[in-house]
């Protein structure tokens, strides 16, 4: 999978800022998105990686692991 797009879709800008705004306050929020450029050689034929939905956290999806689930190597 290739991780070198930096571009965001309008949508999903929108909804990480509501987020932001919502969660932390319009103090943490800059007044324009950052926007940054791809160098000639990237290839961003796709949209980069990012949360699918910024209504659930983490916290609020995460199962918790059993003592018998094995745990990932680190």
């Amino acid at each position: 999978m290739r991780t070198d797009s930096t571009r965001v879709s309008d949508d999903a800008m929108a909804a990480v800022r509501a987020h932001i705004t919502e969660v932390y306050g319009r103090d943490y929020l800059p007044g324009e998105p950052n926007v940054y450029g791809n160098k000639e050689r990237a290839q961003d034929a796709h949209e980069a990686i990012r949360p699918t939905l910024m209504e659930w956290a983490p916290d609020q999806v995460a199962t918790p692991r059993s003592p018998s689930t094995p745990r990932a190597p680190s």
